[in-house]
């Protein structure tokens, strides 16, 4: 995992190996720069102070982050991010 540190695989898989919840989303809004929204999945909400530790030490260090919990899980269709090669 350290080699994927600092990037969105990385926080996505280090919430879901913490929490053994998936359905983390991170987005990038366009209109800010150098801000990561985190979207904690419902069953996941039980987990907030452990989720928001690992965001702190896996964000880079310039970036400010927002957490909140998604009002309901992501669509089953959606397609689960890949490994970055």
């Amino acid at each position: 995992m350290a080699r994927w540190r600092g990037t969105p695989y990385g926080m996505r898989t280090a919430l879901e190996v913490a929490t053994g919840v998936t359905g983390f989303v991170l987005d990038e809004p366009a209109d800010r720069p150098f801000h990561v929204v985190v979207r904690v999945p419902p069953a996941a909400a039980g987990h907030l102070a452990v989720i928001t530790r690992i965001v702190e030490a896996e964000k880079p260090a310039a970036t400010t982050v927002e957490i909140t919990v998604a009002s309901r899980p992501p669509a089953a269709d959606a397609a689960e991010p890949e490994e970055p090669s």
